[in-house]
């Protein structure tokens, strides 16, 4: 049935929300429309208000074939369509197949968004799906509660794993269906681990907007705007925002520069970091689902952070008049190369290598002392290494620079470094932190590196679910709310 006289503002919200007029049908009561406030209309199908309230916060969906979940119970009776039946103060509804909706009502019973951390563009309707119903004060109480769950949030960077290395080697790129999934994924293992409240990062690619679309799950989901750029800046943003929200964990989609960045900014943030970079060592290869209950678990209190985590060991490096850099696996000096080269190194440019972490089972620096003196993150040192040019001799070593990628480099010295032991590294050279050459040393310059665990405190998910399998933190809580435990056909199981 298509709509015949309505309200004009009826129809512009139609339009705005992008439903076509031929699939709105009439419901079988006259509800109240929350979006275009015209309460002697009968509505239907989502129409111009996205779902038309009733008494008692009841939603009619007739679209659903008759077939009012959870959420939306069948109407059997007329109700008044004025705005006093509706109570609807700081309420709770869900849009049938799309996720819960957070309103206030104003003293005059008109309905408006609740307020969240940025203003969401009009007609961008699924940000709607995710605006928090809490303001910052009422976040930060909640997280200095020791009795209420502290947020979770979730950062996953858009550009990671898509740049020009994996088209010169043979890595496959990660793509943005690929961490949509991941998000989803790691959002349904926080909240099923207890967590009320997770925050996620609007971004122009809607990565995560896509991820939550439809999910009907038991726990708030907050999109924060931080007005992303698609660089560094976006993931230091964010994780700040998060930071200062109380957040207790932060899963991480990206490689070491996303982790890098994180580190720079907040040098301790707990930290759980699933990998989709290119050159990887700092993330780890761990199932989002898990990833996303062990932040849940150390958010809702059941686990300690101090239990499941230890601080990561970085490269702090000083030079004068400049500002400090860190580094979270290797800090490279490079003779012939260009800052902002993307490409992957030319193994006889390298000439020094300061590293926190040199594994044997990984690519990208950390194998060239990984293959002649190993050292993982839980042991307390780092790794120095000298190289010299092809033609200078040295030891050769075949090495995985980048994934499906083997050079040799020839290696003059390898050595292990005490924490806090100062290394002097001279110019001239480009300087690379975590496979991105940033900064130029000129002849005469000096830059000093050393290792140390100061680092993220990063959450070992298998520690965290076997404290939670000692301890029956996941026994006893009942049915798990899921549209998939249906078979994906309804907006709920039950």
């Amino acid at each position: 049935m298509v709509l015949g006289n309505v309200d004009p503002d009826f129809r512009e919200n139609l339009n705005r929300t992008r439903v076509k007029p031929s699939r709105v049908r009439t419901c079988a009561v006259d509800c109240y429309c929350v979006g275009c406030h015209c309460a002697s209309q009968s509505l239907g199908e989502l129409a111009a208000c996205r779902v038309c309230y009733a008494q008692k916060q009841q939603v009619c969906g007739l679209s659903f074939h008759g077939g009012h979940r959870r959420g939306s119970l069948r109407i059997r009776r007329k109700v008044s369509p004025t705005p006093a039946n509706v109570n609807l103060q700081s309420s709770r509804q869900f849009i049938p197949g799309r996720g819960p909706l957070a309103f206030y009502a104003s003293p005059d019973n008109a309905l408006y968004d609740a307020p969240s951390a940025a203003k969401t563009p009009e007609g961008d309707a699924a940000d709607l799906l995710t605006r928090g119903a809490r303001d910052t004060r009422q976040t930060k109480s909640m997280s200095n509660s020791s009795s209420s769950p502290r947020p979770v949030g979730l950062i996953a960077n858009p550009m990671s794993g898509k740049d020009v290395r994996r088209l010169a080697a043979r890595a496959s790129r990660v793509t943005g269906e690929h961490k949509r999934d991941q998000i989803a994924r790691a959002v349904i293992g926080a909240a099923a681990s207890g967590v009320e409240h997770i925050l996620l990062v609007k971004d122009p690619t809607r990565i995560a907007q896509s991820a939550i679309e439809g999910m009907n799950i038991d726990a708030k989901i907050e999109l924060i705007d931080i007005g992303a750029r698609l660089n560094a800046g976006d993931t230091q943003r964010a994780v700040l925002e998060m930071r200062d929200r109380g957040s207790a964990a932060i899963v991480v989609l990206g490689g070491d520069g996303t982790n890098r960045a994180i580190a720079q900014v907040w040098p301790d943030a707990p930290l759980v970091s699933i990998s989709t970079g290119t050159n990887n060592v700092f993330p780890m290869m761990v199932e989002a689902t898990l990833a996303g209950s062990a932040a849940g678990l150390v958010a809702t209190g059941g686990v300690k952070l101090e239990e499941v985590s230890q601080p990561a060991k970085i490269i702090h490096l000083e030079r004068a008049g400049a500002e400090p850099i860190l580094a979270v696996i290797d800090a490279v000096r490079l003779e012939g190369d260009k800052v902002g080269n993307l490409m992957p190194v030319d193994p006889s440019f390298i000439r020094d290598l300061v590293l926190s972490r040199a594994e044997a089972a990984s690519v990208g620096m950390s194998p060239i002392g990984g293959l002649l003196e190993p050292c993982g993150a839980d042991d307390d040192f780092g790794v120095l290494v000298n190289c010299v040019p092809h033609e200078e001799g040295g030891q050769s070593l075949r090495i995985p620079i980048s994934p499906g990628l083997f050079r040799t480099v020839h290696i003059a010295s390898v050595r292990r470094l005490s924490f806090g032991e100062k290394v002097t590294i001279h110019g001239p050279g480009i300087l690379a932190f975590d496979g991105d050459r940033e900064v130029v040393l000129e002849k005469g310059e000096r830059i000093e590196a050393s290792v140390r665990r100061d680092g993220p405190r990063v959450i070992d998910p298998a520690r965290a679910l076997r404290l939670a399998a000692v301890r029956g933190l996941l026994a006893g809580r009942g049915h798990w709310h899921d549209a998939r435990n249906d078979g994906g056909g309804g907006m709920d199981c039950c």
